[in-house]
């Protein structure tokens, strides 16, 4: 018997899989198969439902499209009824035109100086002129004439001669035989004699006139067309009042469009811009300003804008249809803007007229959905059928069912309404419904599980669902379990027998190789392990075992050693570190110094400039005060000189000493690390003046934001050394030479934190080098003598001496960010 504990634990594990592997396969793998398989079923006949309710969706969306289709039609038909409408009120608004107008009298005078002549002609030659005069003066009083078809006879003629003598005129018989040659109306033009102008210039024409119209008692615009009678040498003349024509226009229009009647009685309707109906079959006159339809929108001042503000268009309210029907329907009205006369023109129609062709189209669609209905099946005999949120049934398998209402059939076992059911179940999560039922071979028996599946259809109100026995999913289930138990119980008995085989053959090496393992963790470190064969991976493993044990006292002494020389070079290495920080720190400060020496040379320079010429005139007028040969003019040009130059030596001496101030400050705070009280944005400034002599070299603007009154209790060394290699690190890295660019630098306070927030809108930083940039050492551009302790120093600084943080974000090509959080006080 080969005795080995792995082979003993092997076989255990094996048999311990065998046995979790049968358990698995009874209480897991067959039920989740048996699962899987119903599970399948159910998809299969959810995926029919989801067919059906795409076919659904598609007769929705053809409904739609048909019901958008049919509402532009109408729309369209609306729009060309308007336009129709709108072209004959059009043309009879432009019959009031003056042009229109004088063409009008022009055509009556025509006809009215024909018949003067003919009967002139006729008689002449029969009665003396004088007889023949009366008679035709006798004519033209009594006669009239209709101005359009709507009119009452109001128009007649007038004569008089040359002399602006009225012979005649038939309504205002007081200027007969009277001189007329001075009357004028209000805007100062003589009436008659410019009537007389016409006539003799022209033969004949139109003159435009303020006159009395007797009827209206009032001063009004008029038209008058006068021509020349040669028989008697007479200016005979005929006219109508603007606003007269213009009023009987608009009642002819009026009058026609409230005729006008298409389909289902539809009409025409005229508002002014004030919301009164001029034209209406049933509110003419009425102010419609405050009026609303009975979801509270006004009706008519919404359609008025529409027309002025975009001409034409659209507009829905709800309205009865007649006096005999109180149901309001919606209604659909276009609307045009008539602005020459500041007046719209609409019609409308009522939605329900669409929505009854809609319906039609409804129930064609629904015959076809009914024949697929009847042919879908789930399972063996399940069924789908649909249902309106009123609860009739619209189609169903069974035609006894349709256009049923079962809104209060209830299950027989639980009692609830089934409707209530079936709409709950389609806003849950699985859109489903169990319950009991009976079957058609078991009447009245309600013992088996049924399960219904419910889509709602917002778009057509309705709900989609389906019935099926939930046993027809097992059926499948059962069969399939059935073989994978069979095929288990062989594959177990097999994998037992091979794995006794195996393992015996596999772990007899092994047990060997432990023993020796076991051997050399004690100490001895020459016994061997001897290979039966090199072909397979424990020959490797054998040899390998001996190998090692041939180089293993070799190597521990190896490692001794290097281990001791690792050790003096880390100490060096954080020697060397420290020694460049301070010689970082060192530069920074050199820099400094350079910068503050160049800036003081200039006001220096100008300084001893200012006293050299200073002596020079001084010494002059010293001379020719003592020669006697100063004079006013130079004595007082001298002290105009000396204060000029006084003013610019003390300029400069302060500008030095600022300097000079600003370097002590600095230098002593960044040579020391003593803690005082200072102005943060004074310093900052100072920081920033020490730095000039290198800014000005670039093309860089540096802006701050900092409050005047923020005092500290810190390090201002730390602060200098911080912002100093801030800008220093964007001049060498964020911009090309004489590259403009600009710096911010903005602080803000929040309880005792200072926020410092440093940004350029430099080349930023690389993605992959973000996270390296306060490593020691790191830099982008060590050739340019780049030491990468800059940004580690910050580094250190704040998170050391401050005991704040530091953030860096950066895009490249567009900049980057620090941003700096310290407390006020340490």
């Amino acid at each position: 018997m080969f005795k080995s504990k792995i082979f003993l634990k092997a076989m255990i594990i094996v048999i311990g899989v065998i046995i979790i592997y049968t358990c698995a396969i009874s209480f897991f793998l067959i039920p989740k198969v048996e699962n899987t398989i119903k599970d399948l079923e159910i998809k299969n006949a959810k995926e029919v439902l989801k067919k059906v309710i795409i076919i659904v969706n598609n007769v929705s969306k053809d409904l739609s499209s048909f019901e958008s289709f049919i509402l532009k039609k109408h729309k369209k038909e609306l729009i060309n009824l308007t336009d129709t409408v709108y072209s004959i009120i059009k043309i009879k608004y432009n019959q009031s035109k003056t042009h229109n107008i004088g063409t009008v009298l022009d055509n009556k005078a025509h006809i009215f100086k024909f018949n003067l002549i003919k009967f002139y002609n006729k008689n002449k030659s029969t009665m003396s002129k004088d007889k023949l005069k009366e008679l035709i003066i006798t004519y033209i009083n009594i006669h009239r004439y209709n101005y359009s078809v709507y009119d009452n006879k109001s128009g007649y003629f007038w004569v008089m001669d040359y002399t602006q003598k009225m012979i005649v005129h038939p309504i205002m018989t007081k200027l007969n035989n009277k001189y007329v040659g001075d009357y004028k109306d209000s805007d100062n033009t003589y009436i008659f004699n410019e009537m007389k102008k016409i006539v003799e210039n022209k033969g004949s024409g139109i003159l435009k006139y303020k006159w009395l119209n007797s009827e209206s008692k009032k001063i009004e615009n008029r038209i008058s067309y006068v021509f020349k009678f040669e028989a008697f040498n007479w200016i005979i003349g005929t006219g109508q009042y603007y606003d007269t024509v213009k009023e009987k226009i608009q009642n002819e229009v009026f009058t026609l469009l409230n005729k006008v009647r298409y389909s289902n009685n539809e009409y025409f309707f005229i508002a002014n811009y004030h919301n009164v109906f001029l034209s209406h079959p049933y509110l003419q006159g009425k102010d419609f300003s405050d009026t609303k339809d009975i979801k509270g929108n006004l009706i008519l001042p919404p359609m008025v804008a529409i027309a002025k503000e975009k001409g034409q268009g659209f507009y829905t309210y709800w309205a009865k249809k007649n006096k005999k029907d109180n149901t309001p329907y919606k209604k659909l009205s276009y609307v045009k803007n008539f602005p020459d006369e500041q007046m719209i023109i609409g019609t409308g129609l009522y939605i329900d007229y669409i929505d009854k062709e809609i319906k039609q189209k409804k129930e064609k669609l629904i015959e076809q959905l009914k024949v697929v209905i009847k042919k879908t099946k789930l399972g063996k005999t399940g069924y789908l059928y649909i249902f309106n949120k009123k609860g009739r049934m619209l189609i169903h398998p069974n035609e006894n069912l349709n256009n049923k209402k079962f809104k209060k059939l209830k299950t027989p076992i639980t009692g609830k309404f089934i409707y209530d059911e079936l709409v709950k179940a389609s806003k849950t999560k699985e859109k489903s419904f169990t319950y009991k039922w009976d079957k058609p071979s078991d009447k009245g028996n309600y013992i088996y599980d049924k399960i219904s599946w419910v889509e709602y259809i917002p778009e057509l109100d309705w709900f989609i669902a389906s019935s099926v026995y939930t046993e027809e999913f097992k059926e499948s289930a059962n069969k399939l379990r059935n073989f994978i138990i069979t095929i288990t119980l062989i594959i177990l008995l097999l994998s037992i027998i091979y794995s006794y085989t195996f393992f015996k053959n596999l772990l007899a090496p092994i047990t060997i190789l432990s023993e020796l393992a076991l051997k050399v963790s004690k100490g001895d470190y020459n016994t061997r392990y001897t290979v039966r064969t090199k072909n397979d991976e424990l020959g490797i493993l054998a040899n390998k075992f001996n190998e090692m044990l041939n180089t293993i006292e070799n190597r521990t002494n190896e490692l001794e050693e290097s281990n001791k020389g690792l050790e003096y070079s880390i100490n060096d290495l954080k020697m060397t570190q420290k020694m460049l920080v301070q010689s970082e720190k060192m530069a920074s400060l050199g820099n400094l110094v350079a910068g503050v020496a160049h800036e003081i040379n200039t006001p220096i320079g100008i300084g001893l400039t200012g006293i050299t010429n200073f002596l020079d005139i001084t010494e002059l007028i010293e001379k020719n005060y003592k020669l006697g040969k100063m004079s006013q003019e130079e004595f007082e040009s001298y002290l105009e000189t000396s204060k000029e130059l006084a003013i610019i030596i003390n300029l400069n001496l302060v500008k030095t000493v600022n300097l000079v101030k600003s370097f002590k400050q600095i230098s002593v705070d960044q040579t020391s690390e003593e803690k005082r009280e200072f102005n943060l944005k004074e310093y900052i400034e100072e920081v920033i003046l020490s730095l000039s002599n290198i800014v000005k070299k670039t093309n860089l603007t540096i802006h701050i934001k900092c409050d005047k009154n923020i005092m500290l209790i810190s390090y201002p060394g730390a602060f200098s050394q911080i912002i100093s290699n801030l800008i220093l690190n964007s001049i060498k890295h964020a911009f090309q030479k004489k590259e403009k660019g600009d710096i911010f630098l903005e602080i803000s306070t929040y309880n005792d934190t200072i926020k410092f927030e440093y940004k350029d809108n430099g080349k930023g930083i690389k993605k992959e080098n973000l996270e390296k940039i306060f490593e020691p050492f790191f830099t982008t551009n060590r050739e340019e003598g780049g030491t990468g302790l800059g940004l580690n120093v910050i580094y250190n600084i704040i998170t050391n001496n401050l005991k704040g943080t530091i953030d860096c974000k950066s895009i490249e090509n567009k900049g980057v960010k620090f941003t700096i959080i310290i407390p006020s006080k340490l």
